[in-house]
């Protein structure tokens, strides 16, 4: 009975700390999509060239970041 119990409270434990790192995660993407959007608006905004060429280097960095980020967002939790 008591090692039903203790494998209960480890289950548990386990399913809570998983919640947890895909919160994380999906918070993490979400930070990265308003990063892409923030980039989307300044390129666009931008007025020069020379400086539209830069922005426009970040704003495709930032959408292999989003696309990295969603893969770690939306990946199955391993059980050890």
């Amino acid at each position: 009975m008591v090692q039903h119990i203790l494998f209960a409270q480890r289950l548990l434990s386990e399913r809570d700390k998983s919640a947890q790192e895909r919160d994380k995660a999906k918070s993490k993407y979400d930070a990265s999509c308003d990063e892409v959007e923030n980039s989307k608006q300044k390129q666009e905004r931008a007025f020069d060239e020379k400086n539209q060429e830069k922005l426009k280097r970040s704003y495709y960095q930032d959408i292999l970041d989003m696309n990295n980020n969603k893969v770690l967002a939306h990946a199955p939790v391993a059980y050890p």
